[in-house]
């Protein structure tokens, strides 16, 4: 299911304030001509980013550790910035505030270094059925380094790290 936008609830007949459709048909039109360079960016690619949402052909490679995490009560997501934000966006987009489906782990989201933070994640958190996944674009974001070795720290594979 694609994402749909619906602003019906905005409009003034809805909500008091709300934007006429008037100003709203007015506003569409100016923008088409900025809409029709993102339409023909993304057919010519030109900007390649804009045919991301439609690409499956990784999905293949990532279904050995969906699989490999589906069977923790809880995952925790490690990153700062971006990193953290890319997850946050579509579990918010899925998510009905329901949780997560019967079955389907849990998802914390750790995007700080806080040593309380983590004090009480690793205390609250049955460790033995929580998967941790640590994600940095670079590779060697600090942050997220450094909460990944505290842990592993916390689950007792790094000696001498544990708070």
């Amino acid at each position: 299911m694609f994402y749909a936008h619906d602003i019906e609830s905005a409009l003034d007949d809805k909500v008091e304030g709300g934007l006429s459709p008037a100003v709203l048909e007015r506003e569409l039109e100016r923008a088409r001509p900025a809409l029709d360079k993102f339409r023909t960016w993304r057919s010519d690619g030109t900007l390649p980013l804009l045919r991301l949402p439609a690409r499956r052909d990784d999905l293949e490679a990532l279904k050995p550790h969906a699989e490999r995490f589906a069977k923790f009560e809880h995952v925790v997501v490690m990153g700062s910035g971006g990193s953290s934000l890319g997850g946050k966006t579509l579990v918010a987009l899925k998510d009905q505030g329901f949780g997560p489906a019967k079955g389907r782990p849990k998802l914390h989201f750790m995007d700080n270094v806080d040593p309380a933070t983590f004090e009480a994640m690793t205390s609250r958190l049955p460790l033995d059925r929580t998967g941790f996944l640590p994600i940095s674009k670079s590779g060697g974001t600090p942050e997220t380094v450094a909460a990944f070795v505290t842990v592993l720290g916390a689950l007792g594979i790094i000696a001498g790290t544990s708070g």
